[in-house]
Order: structure tokens, then C-alpha cells, then sequence
């Protein structure tokens, strides 16, 4: 096929996917289905706390979303041309149908990482206690930063030529494309901004395990899913890589390959590992494992239980005149009554706050109006 810079005369016909395209779509869409699968769960099973919505489930599911239309419009810039060799498509022009919606894939994929660090941010907030305002303003810094930082991207990238469609028609010559440069300076930066959230978050979840009292499985596997970060960071160094690769390059449809694969592991290892600990307990009934916090009856168990109680409960059950045992409401209100008194007692034990399978130090000699007004969210 000859190449040339003259407008269609006939209707655009997709090439559909070929090559590198083949690739993308083989690498991202197994990971976006098991980032949907993931996130179903956690809105089924971790998606609310006291009747409330969680906020990092919020997130979550809106990275999710915003990932699966990224990824969907990807779908068709590689049925369009993406991952084939610019003169292979034939025309600048017709590069440009793919260019333009490939362009709109990138921005709901920023938009898709920005969302998914909220989740994060808020994940980590529900293990912060209200004495360690260093923490929080940290947090906050966090999640602001990367909003502006993806806010800025997005308007360098839209507003790096004028008119707007030479940003993927690569036939208009005479377009003012001054502050492309801007944007793709910026684009490193938001990569590399990127890579350093990423790190700080995963060392941040595993530098708190010092304030939460768990067993040392719990710990080491808290740190080895937040510390899915230090991938996530890595992915983020090389699609920027790969980013300046492009640049350097005037085959676009055919350089961005690598750019999207890296960026769709970075986004669903994200929004998978982060997952993950809120559906703990989700994972242990799966697998069969029983947590040490929590009684497979429910009725209270003897260790958690008055003495007092105990004998009370463990009484045999009056008996009806056919013979028959009748069910005892009021032994069963002494049990609720004492099981429920008993856990809001241990919710301070020696000033730890339980938030389900993790402990938190709480401090309560040093700040004892930290005593009230803690959720049990799950972590």
C-alpha cells in the first residue's frame, strides 16, 4: 500500500486488529476483567460501613469505570490502527482516526490512575487516628498533588495545538503546536510523579504496621499487598520510558504499544492489590480459614463470656409438657447483652482500637479524648 498526505476520497474502513494491537488487547483485557471481578466484591462485600458508603470503595469503583471506558476505547484505536506501522495505514488521515481516539483513551487513563490513588489515600485514611494530624496532612498532600498533577496533564494535552485536531492529523503542517513540548515535559514529570506516589504509598502502608497489633501473618501479608506500590512504580518508570520513546519517533500507531501495555499493568496491579485487604475475610471463608478474632457460632463463646454469664447460658433449656426443648429468648437476650457489652469493652482494651483484623494503638494515656468516635472500618 503507497502512503500519501492527500484526504480520503472513500470511506474509512478499519484495518482491524493486527500486530502490536493483538498484543495490547491480550495483555489488558484479562486484567480488566479481574479488576471488575475484584471490584464487584468489594462493593458486595466491603463497600459500606455502618450503613454508610466507604469512601475508598467509591473510588475504587470509579477508577474501575473510568479504566474499563479507557480500555474500551483502546479496543477500538486497535481495531482503528493502533499497533500497526504508520504507513501501513496508508494516509495521514487515515492515521488520524485512530491518533484521535487512542488521544481519548489517555485521558480517561490518567483520569483512571488519579482515581485509583484516591482509593488508596482513603484506604489509608481509615487506618489513621485522629492524634496524628502529620499523617493526615500527608495524606491529604497525597491526593491533592496527584489531582493537580493529572489536571495540568490533561490541560497541557488538549491545548498543545491549535486547532486541536492536529494533535493526531498529522497532515495539517501549518498547526501551531508551540506548547506540545509543555506537554510532553509534563508528561514525564506526571510519570515520574507517579512512580513516587506510588512508592510513598506503599512505604507509608508498610511503615504503619509498627501501630497495629496483629498476628505476623497478618502483618507480612498487609505488607506485601501494599507493597505491590514498588511494582506499580516500576511500571509507571518504564511506560515513561517508552513515553520519550515515542516522541523521538514519527510512527506513533506503532511506538505507543509498549506505552499502553505498561500503563494497564500499572493501572489494574492498582486497583487489584488495593483490593485485596478490605476483602480479607471475603478470602478467608473462600479458602476455608478461620479468623482467631471471631466465633463460628454465633452465640458468645466461653472466653468471651462472664463467668457469671456462662453458667447462666450453659443451663439446660426448660422443656415443653410434650417433652419437646423450647427456645429460651431470654437466655439468648443475656447472651446478645453480654456479648455485646463485652465487645465494647475490648473496642479499648489497654488502648488498642480494633478495627476487625487489624489493632491500632490508640495513646489514650497521653490523649484520652481519642476514646470515642473510632468506626470499626474494615482494613
Amino acid at each position: 500500500m503507497s502512503f500519501t498526505s492527500e484526504p480520503l476520497t472513500t470511506p474509512f474502513e478499519p484495518p482491524g486488529v493486527k500486530d502490536g494491537g493483538r498484543t495490547i488487547l491480550l495483555v489488558s483485557w484479562p486484567a480488566t476483567a479481574l479488576a471488575i471481578a475484584i471490584a464487584i466484591l468489594r462493593c458486595i462485600y466491603a463497600g459500606s460501613s455502618k450503613g454508610r458508603p466507604r469512601w475508598d470503595c467509591v473510588w475504587a469503583v470509579v477508577a474501575v469505570v473510568v479504566g474499563v471506558a479507557s480500555q474500551i476505547l483502546m479496543t477500538i484505536a486497535c481495531i482503528y490502527g493502533i499497533g500497526q506501522h504508520l504507513w501501513e495505514l496508508g494516509s495521514f488521515t487515515t492515521a488520524a482516526y485512530p491518533l484521535r481516539i487512542y488521544w481519548a483513551s489517555a485521558m480517561a487513563f490518567i483520569w483512571a490512575m488519579a482515581f485509583a490513588k484516591l482509593a488508596i489515600v482513603s484506604l489509608l485514611f481509615s487506618v489513621w487516628c485522629p492524634w496524628q494530624t502529620k499523617r493526615r496532612f500527608f495524606l491529604h498532600f497525597m491526593w491533592v498533588s496527584t489531582v493537580l498533577v493529572t489536571a495540568v496533564q490533561t490541560a497541557l494535552s488538549l491545548s498543545q495545538c491549535t486547532p486541536r485536531q492536529a494533535i493526531f492529523d498529522y497532515s495539517m503542517t501549518t498547526a501551531d503546536c508551540r506548547v506540545r513540548f509543555k506537554a510532553l515535559h509534563w508528561g514525564y514529570f506526571s510519570g515520574a510523579w507517579g512512580a513516587v506516589t506510588d512508592i510513598v504509598l506503599a512505604l507509608y502502608s508498610i511503615l504503619i504496621i509498627q501501630d497495629i497489633k496483629a498476628s505476623m501473618r497478618t502483618k507480612i501479608g498487609f505488607c506485601l499487598l501494599m507493597g505491590g506500590g514498588f511494582i506499580s512504580a516500576i511500571a509507571s518508570v518504564i511506560r515513561t520510558y517508552y513515553l520519550y520513546r515515542v516522541s523521538l519517533s514519527f510512527d506513533t500507531t506503532y511506538e505507543v504499544v509498549e506505552t499502553i501495555i505498561w500503563g494497564s499493568i500499572e493501572l489494574w496491579l492498582i486497583c487489584i492489590l488495593s483490593s485485596i485487604p478490605p476483602l480479607k475475610h471475603f478470602f478467608l471463608r473462600i479458602f476455608g480459614w478461620r479468623s482467631g478474632s471471631r466465633s463460628s457460632s454465633n452465640y458468645p463463646s466461653a472466653a468471651t463470656v462472664r463467668s457469671g454469664d456462662t453458667k447462666k447460658i450453659l443451663e439446660p433449656l426448660p422443656t415443653a409438657g410434650d417433652g419437646l426443648v423450647t427456645e429460651n429468648t431470654e437466655y439468648q437476650e443475656q447472651a446478645a447483652d453480654s456479648q455485646e457489652k463485652e465487645t465494647k469493652r475490648n473496642d479499648w482494651l489497654g488502648g488498642i482500637t480494633m478495627r476487625n483484623s487489624l489493632w491500632v494503638t490508640s495513646r489514650p494515656a497521653t490523649r484520652p479524648s481519642t476514646r470515642v468516635g473510632l468506626g470499626n472500618d474494615i482494613v
